[in-house]
């Protein structure tokens, strides 16, 4: 009797205590301060931002061709409380003039940021689940091997392609095999063959565009786009199985682009939308971002900042965007 009442004690305060652990809060890491709520008026952030104006200038005073926005806003403040620009000497004439808080930008990798955010915005998506409950062709097209020759799709989660931790490689659409003309025997390398050639498919140098629907190739002597139908998206899932890993998924952190790029054809099986439409939806048009969009430019080339000698603001890339 007096073995069980000490047991029935044991028990009620190890359940205390446990109920007591999940209650608590888990805040982030670091210092949990209170926003501040009106910073704009903060002596100290006054005279950081002054401070941040004049190294801004020294610094982008040595910039030939390279344009530079810097925009700091407390959610609190309708006036921005940093919102520097500079406009290069050197820079496409088709582009604006004069670069502003509403000059428009291709920023490339950021674009990453929203295709994961899209995907936190589905709750039906696990990020525990296997790409290839989305992608099925990626296990039925699964290379022979070991864990070092081929990769096990089924193994790399939603997560693991989320983080970068897939353990998969860091490109497909800038393969050298894409591109027609690339020397492959000058290079010292065996002649390629149509196997050979990838996903036949980047959007990159006059390539055909790998899209969901099909592709698409620029024709730069007639400045139009043309349909192609003789490769599709289908052949980056194809292709990609035949490739060794890097690494075992969640070994080590590996940076990859067709990473984020199989995740955009997640989020679009799972929400049958484009990826390019969801962001307008979910993201780009809440935010108050209406002149952002996924592939095409969505103002005039006199309202974006263009390079001099970058094509990359005339090219499409179809689902390699994401």
């Amino acid at each position: 009797m007096v073995i069980t009442k000490h047991i029935l004690t044991l028990i009620v305060v190890a359940a205390f205590r446990v109920s007591g652990v999940e209650s608590k809060a888990c805040p982030p890491l670091g210092a949990v301060l209170p926003p501040p709520r009106q910073p704009g008026k903060e002596a100290v952030v006054i005279a950081a931002v002054q401070s941040l104006g004049a190294l801004f200038e020294k610094i982008t005073s040595r910039y030939n061709a390279s344009a530079v926005s810097i925009g700091v806003q407390s959610i609190h403040e309708d006036t921005p409380l940093v919102d520097l620009h500079y406009t290069p000497p050197v820079r496409n004439k088709n582009g604006t003039a004069n670069v502003t808080a509403e000059t428009v930008y291709r920023i490339g990798s950021c674009t990453k940021i929203f295709t994961v955010l899209s995907l936190l915005q589905q709750s039906n998506i696990r990020w525990d689940e296997p790409v290839t409950t989305y992608l099925p062709e990626l296990r039925h097209n699964q290379a022979q091997g070991t864990e070092i020759e081929a990769v096990r799709w089924d193994y790399v989660t939603i997560g693991s392609l989320a983080s970068h931790l897939s353990g998969i490689g860091r490109d497909l659409a800038f393969d050298l095999a894409n591109f027609p003309t690339f020397p492959a025997e000058k290079m010292g390398l065996p002649p390629l063959d149509k196997k050979s050639r990838a996903n036949h498919c980047s959007g990159l140098g006059n390539t055909t565009v790998c899209t969901t629907q099909g592709n698409w190739r620029s024709d730069g002597a007639l400045l139009r786009v043309l349909r192609v139908l003789t490769a599709s998206y289908l052949d980056v899932l194809n292709n990609m199985p035949l490739r060794h890993p890097q690494y075992a998924p969640y070994t080590t952190p590996l940076y990859s682009n067709v990473g984020i790029t199989l995740l955009g054809l997640v989020v679009e099986k799972a929400t049958n939308q484009s990826l390019d439409q969801l962001l307008k939806e979910k993201i780009f048009f809440p935010a108050g971002m209406q002149e952002t969009s996924l592939n095409e430019p969505p103002v005039p080339d006199q309202e974006g900042f263009i390079p001099a000698g970058d094509p990359t603001w005339f090219t499409k890339t179809g689902i390699f965007a994401s």
